[in-house]
């Protein structure tokens, strides 16, 4: 059985489409079609899948297209669970997030 897709591997697959779509190689009705399934995704072959065909034609000489992606998924993983665990920490604290004062 195939893993469940992570965050950051949905993350990837949007990057692709996003890129498909800003070279011309997709339109947005197709990339809306992908980015909906791709969050649907049960597996990782499904994502990889989906994808697979859309992958930039020419691979990058040092791969640093692959890694800015990586870390901005990374970095909106690692953004979005701090804002989750503070305000977990302050719905806890009896502190109501909303509230001004």
């Amino acid at each position: 059985m195939t893993a469940e897709p992570t965050g950051v591997d949905r993350e990837r697959a949007v990057a692709i489409v996003r890129g498909a779509v800003d070279d011309g190689r997709i339109d947005l009705q197709e990339a809306e079609r992908l980015l909906s399934t791709a969050h649907q995704a049960r597996t990782r072959r499904e994502l990889d899948d989906l994808v697979g065909t859309l992958a930039p034609q020419r691979p990058t000489r040092d791969g640093s297209d692959d890694r800015a992606v990586y870390l901005r998924a990374a970095v909106r993983i690692v953004l979005f669970a701090t804002a989750a665990a503070l305000l977990l920490m302050a719905v806890l604290h009896g502190i109501d997030p909303l509230d001004p004062h």
